[in-house]
């Protein structure tokens, strides 16, 4: 998915066709009174309730409109912070495969330990029954 704003119009894109224009914003997204600004709200409109149902692979922000073309030209592309232009880029796709396997590692963590109790507690249950090492 993608959002382009020159200033006048927005563009959405989704797997780099794009689905809908608005007209909804005016002027510029980031401006003197605004600059102190710390949020950044992408997919909806919280003040409505309205939220994106969905997941992101990446997060782009660019200093620029970009062109449809660009936009299809580097949609799978793994871009560098120093691309002209380019002011954020977050690809949540390792931080998804990073949490997963962190998951499975507490997982089998969690597994070793409860082994390591059960096995404490059978040897303490043949000591309380009289059993010498």
């Amino acid at each position: 998915m993608a959002a382009v704003y020159n200033g006048n119009l927005m563009w959405l894109y989704v797997d780099g066709g794009r689905v809908g224009t608005g007209h909804g914003q005016r002027g510029p997204l980031v401006s003197a009174t605004s600059s102190a600004c710390k949020e950044l709200v992408v997919g909806g409109d919280y003040t409505r309730g309205q939220y994106y149902r969905g997941s992101l692979d990446q997060l782009r922000v660019w200093n620029h409109a970009r062109t449809h073309e660009q936009i299809v030209n580097n949609m799978y592309v793994t871009l560098t912070s120093d691309v002209d232009g380019l002011l954020f880029n977050e690809d949540f796709r390792l931080v998804i495969t990073n949490h997963k396997e962190r998951k499975k590692e507490r997982k089998k963590e969690r597994k070793k330990e409860r082994k390591k109790e059960r096995k404490k507690e059978r040897k303490r249950r043949l000591m309380d029954s009289g059993w010498k090492e």
